[in-house]
């Protein structure tokens, strides 16, 4: 469930890439697992490795960390994801505020479910890092936010 959010989080926001320091610098999706744990998606753009993923994801948890005014982190589970990424098409009007309408527009009189993957859609590889953050007596494991990011 969590991750289904966040890919619907990704497609709303239609974040887009840009360049700094000749790397390219990927769409990122930041969310609140629990009150002290949280996720990063890096959204890899072409040409980006996987390390170059994972440092982006680091960085943007030790980011995230201090914005929270906390300075540890403890990564929990590090993965590859698949993000799906949709884009508004054009000419797209409002729906009809009247749900009855929009159901029977939706399912077009019929009970069969549409199943066709819409072509504005499109599939990114991504990495994912879930951390918890701690203000005080860190894991052993534990990442100083300071070492990432300038500290506040």
């Amino acid at each position: 469930m969590r991750f289904v959010f966040a890919l619907v989080a990704v497609a709303i926001l239609g974040l887009s890439g840009c360049k700094r320091d000749n790397l390219a610098v990927a769409r990122v999706l930041q969310y609140e697992v629990s009150s002290d744990e949280y996720a990063v998606v890096v959204i890899q753009q072409e040409g980006m490795t996987h390390e170059q993923a994972r440092q982006q994801a680091l960085q943007q948890a030790a980011q995230l960390t201090q914005d929270k005014g906390v300075r540890y982190f403890a990564i929990e589970r590090e993965d590859q994801v698949q993000a799906v990424l949709a884009q508004k098409p054009d000419g797209i009007s409002p729906p009809s505020s009247n749900l009855y309408y929009n159901e029977i527009q939706r399912k077009d009189f019929s009970r069969e479910e549409e199943l066709e993957t819409p072509s504005n859609v499109e599939q990114s590889p991504g990495y994912r890092i879930t951390f918890k953050i701690y203000q005080d007596n860190p894991p052993q494991n534990a990442i100083d936010s300071c070492t990432l990011v300038p500290c506040h």
